[in-house]
């Protein structure tokens, strides 16, 4: 019951500065323009449309290492997954943010793809950041 309570409180904490956070007034044009962005936004809803329209996702996978087992008849193998796609709701102006075209933004506080390996384990990285731009990334 106790771990209960813990998680409620601070579940109910972090609901209460989420909503703090879009009502301060931003000290600069990149925090403004994350305002302007997440304030608004449910990444619970797919880009382009949710349902009803596909979501083109771009996937690269850059080797960083990997290794044979000998033993075991198996490789490890260490890759960094990079992935892309079009978000409507992030679209704005550069000129009116000071000519930011990007911002950084936390991977789990916006929407993104439900992607697993076959036959293979994925650890979670504590590190995890995207790149939202207001124009297609090449």
């Amino acid at each position: 019951m106790r771990h209960f309570l813990k998680f409620f409180i601070l579940s109910a904490l972090c609901s209460i500065s989420l909503a703090v956070e879009c009502e301060k007034i931003p000290k600069n044009e990149e925090l403004r323009l994350k305002k302007d962005m997440l304030c608004n936004y449910d990444k619970s809803v797919r880009p382009l449309g949710g349902s009803k329209n596909a979501t083109l996702i771009k996937v690269k996978m850059v080797l960083k290492s990997y290794d044979y087992l000998d033993y075991s008849n198996k490789i490890n193998v260490l890759v960094w997954m990079v992935m892309s796609w079009t978000d409507d709701h992030f679209k704005w102006d550069p000129r009116e943010y000071g000519n930011l075209k990007t911002f950084y933004e936390m991977s789990d506080q916006i929407w993104m793809p439900d992607l697993s390996l076959y036959n293979g384990e994925m650890r979670e990285s504590s590190c995890e950041t995207t790149i939202v731009s207001s124009t297609p990334m090449a």
